[in-house]
Formats: C-alpha cells, structure tokens, sequence
C-alpha cells in the first residue's frame, strides 16, 4: 500500500546528499527507487531525462505503483529481501514506460539503505544497444514469466536465475543437485542429459516454500558469456496437478464415505496376494462381514443416520485386525476383510471374530442406540437383532 504523500520530504542520513551531488554528475541514469512506497526516492538528471520529469519534486510525487503489474511487485519484494540478506547486485533489461512510452535500459540494482532504516534500490541505467522489438519482447518475457529459467555451470552451480526462479530457491548459491529432492531422479536426469543432451522430468525439488512438484526440462548448451559447457533449465510448478492426480487416484481406489480401500481396490490386492502366496506357497483369506437388515435402518432412522453408522463400523473394523490386514467396504452393507499370512482356519476365525467382537458394544448415532447380538456370539452365527452381523469364509 502506498502511505507516502506525493509532496513529503524524505529524511537523508549524514553525507547522503553529498553522495548524491557525486552521483548527480555521471551522465548515465542513476536513480533510487523506494520500493515500500511504490516511489522514487531520489534521481540524477540522467535519470530525470530517462523518466521525462521536469524536476526531481515532480518524479518523487509520482505514485509508481498505480499501475504496478502484481510480478513486477513481486520482483521487488524479492530484490529487496535479496538485497537485505545476501547483498545481491542484479544486471538485468528493462523497459520503462514513462507516460506511457517504452524505454529499454540494461540497469545494474543494488541495495540502498535509506536514513529510516529501510533497504531502496540503486538503479544504474545504460541505454539497451538492441532495438529489435524481438529482443525487448522476450527480455520482457523472461524477466515476467512465472517459469524459472536458470543457467548453471556444468558443475551446477548457477550462473543466472531470472526473477521467478530466484524467488524459489532457498539460497542464491543453491546448485541443481541441491535442488533435487530425489537424489536417484538428479542421478536419472544426469544419465539422460550425459546420453542425448536434453531431459524432461516431473520430479520434488527444495523451494522456498518447502518440497514442491515441479515439471522439469534441462539441456545442454554454452554459456554465452564464457563459451563453457553449462546447463539451461526451466521449470514450472505444476504441484496442484500432483495433488489433483493423486487425490484423483485415491478416489477411484477407495469408498468416499468411510476412505476405506472399496471393491477395485480389493480386487487389485487380491490379485497381488495371489500372485505373492503363488510363489511364496503361504495362505490367505477373505472374510465377508456384513450388516443384516440394515436398509430398516435407512428406512426408519434416515440415510445420514445409515452413514454415521457405517463410519463407526469401518472404524473399529481397522482397529480390531492385525498390521498387514485389509479392511474394505466392499459395497453397500458389506465389508470385507483380507487375512494375510494365514497359517490354519483357526487363525483366520479368530481375526474374524476380533472383527465381529469389536462390533459388540452399542452404537449411538443421532441419540439412537444400534446393537448387535450379545457379546460372546461367534462368527458365522446371525441374531435376533433388526441389525444382525455374520461372517463367512470365502
């Protein structure tokens, strides 16, 4: 938000005008640029030419951030956090638009502190040699773009980092390696980069904001500025499609009202246990453990009743097995049990009856009291009750 006056005096700190008497007879724009305030703080008459103002009042009294993009302002917040903790220098192009007209400079940034206490920024302008529309757009491109562009050395330290990717990272000196959550993925994009000199992978990544997804592309090439071997990588966060695919995933693969694994799921595991006992010569069970007459239920105390009461059912199903067993709500009022490693039918029965027995104190849901046969019933034996519970082998 922009709390500053257009006609305040900004406070100087000793010698600060002096300095900016010395910087006033350089001939190339310079100029300091209040970044908590959206304003210039001060200009050389370089830059007062640059930024076509008549006197340096008229340019402090302009509100440069009326028409502030939300990058560009988040490119300076991120300068001015880099000035404070890492003393960084910047060389990048820019365009203006003073009263609307583009001007391209090549501008070195620094910190500068203001008297207050405060990190500005030192704008150190050189009129841009190129004027090709081509050039200046894709500068512009570069710098806007919420893809992260890095340079790195063949030994993957950086060499550039446009502004989005120097906002992710956690460090300035932060290698690629580094970055790479997944040593064995660096290791597989390194073996693919070295065999045919371009990789794509989708792969975690340390940020600044913690392990993100991102999609990310790398090719060999040269550093412009020295000739050396070095690597262009550009990535894009794509952690909500991540999210998005497994939630996707999980809810195809599992019953949305009690999150346990539901009949594909099962089939699947079933199919996997099948082919380990194959080999392996060892046992398993299923066992079916459902809920008789439960449409009485439905009917007289209503579906949301229904629900509540199967909840509390696969609940304490998960508790009542052992580690390694699989609990599923194979549809409707069925559930069904998947016995790994299961020596004898004893064994089995009595995981069964773990189940059954966990199912024997009342149920209250909505103020009415659900319960099954007696405790001490045994599995495969139904009651009286309007909701009863059996099991079979199958």
């Amino acid at each position: 938000m922009n709390t500053l006056p257009p006609q305040a005096t900004l406070p100087s700190f000793p010698g600060e005008d002096e300095a900016y008497a010395a910087l006033n007879l350089i001939g190339q724009p310079v100029w300091v640029f209040d970044i908590d305030h959206r304003r210039v703080h001060w200009a050389n008459a370089g830059a007062l030419k640059v930024w076509d103002a008549p006197t340096l009042a008229a340019l402090r009294a302009r509100d440069m951030g009326s028409d502030m993009s939300e990058s560009v302002a988040r490119r300076l917040a991120q300068y001015q956090s880099d000035f404070v903790s890492h003393g960084a220098v910047f060389h990048e192009q820019w365009t203006l638009y003073p009263g609307g007209r583009p001007v391209s400079l090549n501008v070195t940034f620094s910190g500068h502190p203001l008297a207050d206490g405060r990190m500005a920024m030192m704008c150190e302008g050189r009129m841009a040699n190129s004027d090709s529309p081509e050039s200046l757009r894709s500068v512009e491109a570069l710098l806007h773009t919420a893809v992260m562009i890095t340079l790195y050395a063949a030994d993957g330290s950086p060499l550039y980092r446009n502004p989005a990717a120097r906002e992710a990272v956690r460090s300035p000196a932060e290698t690629l390696q580094d970055r790479i959550a997944d040593a064995a993925l660096f290791e597989s994009l390194s073996k693919r980069l070295l065999a045919e000199g371009i990789a794509t992978l989708t792969l975690p990544v340390h940020t600044a904001r913690g392990v993100r997804w991102h999609e990310l592309s790398a090719r060999a090439c040269r550093d412009a500025a020295t000739g050396a071997d070095a690597l262009l990588v550009s990535e894009a966060d794509v952690t909500l499609l991540k999210e998005s695919e497994a939630q996707a995933s999980y809810l195809a693969s599992h019953d949305s009202l009690t999150g346990l694994p539901n009949r594909s799921n099962v089939r699947q595991h079933f199919a996997l246990a099948v082919r380990d006992l194959q080999s392996s010569g060892g046992q398993a069970a299923l066992v079916v453990i459902d809920l008789d007459h439960f449409k009485n239920v439905n009917d007289t105390l209503g579906h949301a009743v229904g629900d509540e009461l199967l909840i509390e059912v696969s609940k304490r199903l998960r508790a009542a097995v052992r580690r390694g067993d699989l609990v599923s709500r194979f549809g409707g009022d069925e559930f069904l049990l998947l016995v790994r490693d299961a020596l004898s039918t004893q064994q089995i029965m009595r995981v069964a009856q773990s189940a059954l027995d966990a199912l024997d104190p009342p149920i209250v849901v909505e103020r009415a009291q659900l319960r099954y046969p007696a405790a001490g019933g045994r599995a495969g034996h139904g009651g009286p009750d309007a909701i009863s519970r059996r099991a079979r082998e199958r």
